[in-house]
């Protein structure tokens, strides 16, 4: 789903991370197979791909999971990665 200008969500229902994690990487490896060339970009010759990675089990209450929002913010805190660094940190940038 298209959520932003330049955003896209890919939502997955009860799937294991690991699963999640390797369809992400199959996302960007595609995107970068395509060799999009990016003219205008600061970074990086090509169109690339930042993903991140998050999960949660919502209480029966919830109103809004807020799922975009940590998703959001991983991304946004770390652009310039290259590959995941632990468990707990799952953003990276394809690119």
């Amino acid at each position: 789903a298209r959520v932003g200008h330049d955003r896209f969500a890919v939502l997955i229902g009860g799937a294991e991370e690991e699963r999640v994690v390797a369809f992400a990487e199959r996302i960007a490896q595609r995107v970068r197979d395509l060799a999009i060339h990016h003219p205008r970009s600061q970074l990086a010759r090509y169109v690339t791909v930042s993903w991140s990675v998050a999960s949660e089990v919502p209480a029966a209450t919830a109103e809004e999971p807020g799922l975009l929002e940590e998703a959001e913010a991983r991304v946004s805190g770390s652009v310039l990665r290259d590959a995941p660094t632990s468990q707990d940190d799952l953003s990276a940038d394809a690119g």
